[in-house]
């Protein structure tokens, strides 16, 4: 399992220069509203924060940002993943090193991303409310709406953050290999979603365990500067900047793994005779 880990992370060690600089563009507008782990943050936040009704619940768990602004940043982020992975894919299959005509590769990769964030922000759109509505009914229960949380709400709503932090990163990673399957495959959009599903049941743990990876990291460290009481939003960016690119290298990574497809940015090892 750790070997894709690795691997993720050696591949975007050499392509970092690109990939940050370009995923810094979404971070940015990303790390200025929310930050990656919000609904895990909330565990801390949830005893000094005043639960008054949806709305309260909704902005501690993910930020006060307006749908609109949330559109905003799913464009930025489709395009900026476009782009990445436009570069990974011709790196990977023809050796291909040079950021030239980015406009082509954001072309080519576009309806290849589109899609399954499409898919995957509405579902996690959809969670979110749930998730909202669920801790507003467990604060209802054992609290009661203005009143402090109890250890009896505490739990009930740190075992519900939980849950659906879990369901959130069981969505990412079962959506991860479907831009590289429309990408090198040449399927139709469902034709080659379908197929990421199939190469996703071959590494199904493994791919949601290195998914939940990197939110893990940024938890521990947003959790010390929370505590050091330290304004988090330059550590947003800079977790959203390495998030985006790690995604990114893990999928091609992985594809190209299960798949068996040769890679052509790997020098070929020759034995000595």
């Amino acid at each position: 399992m750790w070997k894709y880990f690795i691997e993720a992370h050696k591949y975007l060690a050499r392509t970092f220069l690109l990939a940050g600089w370009i995923s810094i563009i979404g971070a940015v507008l990303l790390g200025l509203i929310s930050s990656p782990v919000a609904g895990l943050m909330f565990i801390w936040q949830y005893k000094n924060t005043a639960i008054t009704g949806f709305a309260s619940v909704r902005a501690a768990l993910f930020g006060g940002a307006g749908i609109l602004l949330w559109l905003l940043c799913f464009v930025v982020v489709t395009t900026v993943a476009a782009v990445i992975l436009g570069f990974f894919e011709r790196n990977m299959r023809f050796g291909i090193r040079n950021f030239s005509r980015p406009g082509e590769r954001f072309n080519e990769t576009f309806f290849a991303v589109f899609p399954p964030f499409a898919i995957g922000a509405a579902m996690l759109l959809v969670s979110s409310y749930i998730e909202t509505s669920v801790v507003l009914l467990a604060h209802s229960i054992f609290a009661g709406i203005g009143n402090t949380p109890g250890v009896g709400a505490y739990f009930a709503v740190v075992i519900i953050v939980l849950f659906f932090s879990a369901v959130k990163v069981f969505v990412v990673s079962s959506l991860l290999l479907s831009p590289p399957s429309y990408l090198i495959v040449g399927y139709k959009v469902t034709e080659s979603f379908l197929y990421s599903l199939r190469l996703y049941q071959l590494a199904q743990f493994k791919l949601f365990i290195l998914t939940a990876a990197p939110f893990v990291f940024t938890f521990l460290i947003e959790s010390v500067f929370y505590f050091l009481r330290v304004n988090t939003r330059v550590v947003n960016m800079l977790c959203y900047v390495y998030i985006m690119s790690y995604l990114c290298s893990l999928a091609m990574v992985v594809y190209f793994d299960l798949t068996g497809t040769e890679r052509k940015d790997i020098k070929p090892k020759f034995p000595f005779r």
